[in-house]
């Protein structure tokens, strides 16, 4: 209600304004605005994946991650229009003068025009920020007692639905262009209040780019007799899912689903957790019938993913309920999704988003595969990595091909669970005090036994400041572990230069991987296959260390670690130990770099639960 009241005063007084301007004057901003905001638009994309290109992870800039969408259609509008009219009053200098009643009513109706525009860009702008679920009381999007996203709703003067409307028409009529808005977001103003829905009422990520993601391949779930009904029935109680279209209607009889599988990259995970959490209302499928004159936006109605982060076991869940969020399990470096929604018959795929990320829908996606009924669906989905990968679906978290003729085998030693340069545990490398810590986020705790420990962020201190925080402290100012859910558990790698041991089989200096081109990954292996990137590091130069966490923004390349310093023999006083969050229960059976083992460990660490 407060933003329907602020839109009105808004657009009020903004036409109130230009009725006194005059009937031409009026006439005048209106065609700059018109025209900013179709440049608004057409920049939109562009610009939008720009600013999460620059956005850091980390940061007081750190926001604009969740600000970009809402800010890319903002600042070209407001830039265009500026430079309209300025170019406007260098080339008019005069008026024309008109009637005293035309000057106000032309005035008021241009104006009102004009203020219905900008007030509309300005609130699907606030729309797309990360503002929490609802902002000022208002939000598009909602989910239905049978889990659907539906629309419900609108604002009392619908300025966002109206512009949006707007220049949806005009990309395929005045302005039209053979990329139109109308054909990839004929929702335009629903997109940023359904990516607002997030875990924790908007606490969670809102954006992710395009790199962060990859769609490996697209199945199809039709019945012989091409009924909905036969291929969403429970296979438990035998009676067919309860859906919605966005609209709140039910799905035509004869539909059909339509899935895609996902694979989540190291780094779409969620900055604290460090685990990728999907709500239905943040991925969403756009479909249009064959003369593209009806488009639809469809959000999943379920998902299969990983159930187990010790073993490669799969699970197919139901959007059948409000919030309801599927996160990753453990501490795999890449996590695979498929996601399914239904679709009607007479319509076809165009576009996939996630977290308003585009992919388009057509030959560059691979069919994995066509089913018949449930059954012969959750077959296959059963085990979904093999099913992503088996048909050229490319990467989905597993190890692919490794090379382990090089590696150096090293025998773990069943007391300690360990291997001279590598240990399991959650402890800092050093003490940390308390209020020297900023700008380390840690924990609130009231118990005076400790002070704390690391969630998050990166802090640089001298070796004298280190060295001094290493004496005797009270309990409540000593911060000594990281924060580390339950069913993880950090492993920690030094990765420096050992010149006693000619550059152990763990140094990222040694001679397999001295030559490996800087984008090669550096991970851990398990038993299972499942990859664990590096979400942190420990880097001492000899005169600054350097402890970042960054579970959300985990170093991946071995570029990532030459920001801090490429090891080499030429350096051998440089000391560098990474982090690796672990699932507890696997074992842990290579260190990899690009796809070259640079040790086997015999039998294995087994991270116990």
């Amino acid at each position: 209600m407060i933003l329907s009241i602020i839109t009105i005063l808004g657009t009020l007084l903004l036409a109130f304004l230009w009725s006194t301007r005059g009937f031409f004057s009026a006439l005048v901003n209106l065609a700059c605005t018109i025209a900013a905001g179709a440049i608004a638009f057409a920049l939109w994309e562009p610009v939008g994946y720009k600013l999460l290109a620059v956005a850091p992870a980390r940061g007081a800039m750190s926001a604009l991650e969740g600000s970009a969408w809402g800010l890319a259609l903002m600042i070209p509008f407001a830039v265009s229009y500026l430079v309209l009219r300025v170019v406007e009053m260098a080339v008019l200098r005069a008026n024309v003068n008109v009637t005293t009643p035309v000057n106000y009513a032309g005035g008021g109706v241009c104006g009102l025009l004009a203020s219905i525009i900008c007030m509309g860009i300005v609130t699907l702008g606030l729309s797309n920020m990360r503002f929490g679920t609802e902002f000022m009381g208002h939000n598009a999007m909602a989910w239905s007692a049978n889990g659907s996203v539906v629309r419900q709703n609108k604002l009392l003067l619908p300025v966002d639905d109206i512009t949006a409307g707007l220049y949806e028409a005009l990309s395929e009529r005045a302005f039209a262009t053979d990329q139109p808005l109308a054909k990839w977001h004929p929702d335009f103003a629903q997109i940023g209040h359904s990516n607002r829905m997030t875990f924790g009422d908007g606490r969670n990520r809102n954006a992710m780019r395009p790199n962060e993601y990859q769609v490996a391949g697209r199945f199809t779930v039709k019945s012989a007799s091409g009924a909905l009904n036969d291929v969403i029935r429970d296979p438990v109680t035998g009676n067919p899912q309860q859906l919605s279209t966005p609209t709140g209607d039910p799905f035509p009889a004869q539909s059909r689903i339509e899935g895609f599988v996902v694979n989540f990259l190291s780094g779409a995970s969620e900055t604290g957790s460090g685990k990728v959490s999907i709500g239905s209302p943040q991925i969403r499928l756009v479909c249009e019938n064959a003369d593209g004159s009806q488009r639809e936006t469809f959000y999943p109605i379920a998902v299969t993913s990983q159930a187990d982060g010790t073993a490669p076991i799969y699970k197919r869940w139901l959007y059948n309920s409000e919030k309801t969020f599927i996160a990753s399990v453990g501490g795999g470096a890449e996590s695979v999704f498929a996601f399914e929604f239904v679709v009607p018959a007479d319509m076809q795929p165009t576009a996939l988003y996630v977290r308003g990320s585009r992919t388009e829908i057509g030959t560059g996606v691979n069919q994995l595969g066509t089913f018949s009924s449930p059954a012969a669906r959750d077959a296959s989905l059963s085990n979904l990595k093999n099913f992503a990968t088996g048909a050229g679906g490319g990467s989905s978290g597993s190890a692919g091909d490794i090379d382990v003729s090089k590696a150096t085998t090293m025998r773990v030693d069943p007391q300690t669970r360990s291997v001279p340069g590598m240990q399991l545990g959650n402890n800092t490398p050093f003490q940390i005090q308390k209020g020297l810590h900023n700008p380390l986020q840690i924990t609130e705790t009231e118990d005076r036994n400790s002070g704390g420990k690391v969630i998050g962020g990166e802090k640089v201190w001298t070796v004298k400041e280190v060295s001094e925080m290493q004496g005797p402290l009270e309990k409540p100012l000593r911060i000594s572990q990281f924060e580390v859910e339950e069913d993880l558990i950090l492993m920690q790698v030094d990765v420096a230069y050992d010149a006693q041991r000619n550059a152990a089989p763990f140094s990222l200096g040694g001679p397999l991987v001295r030559d490996q081109d800087r984008t090669a990954r550096v991970v851990l292996v398990d038993t299972n296959g499942q990859t664990y990137s590096a979400v942190g590091l420990n880097f001492n130069d000899g005169e600054n260390i350097t402890l970042r966490m960054t579970p959300g923004q985990p170093l991946t390349t071995l570029a990532d670690i030459d920001k801090y310093a490429r090891v080499s023999e030429s350096r051998p006083e440089v000391q560098i130990r990474l982090f690796f969050r672990i699932t507890r229960g696997v074992t842990i059976k290579h260190f990899v770099v690009g796809n070259t083992a640079t040790a086997t460990l015999e039998p294995g660490i087994v991270t116990q639960r």
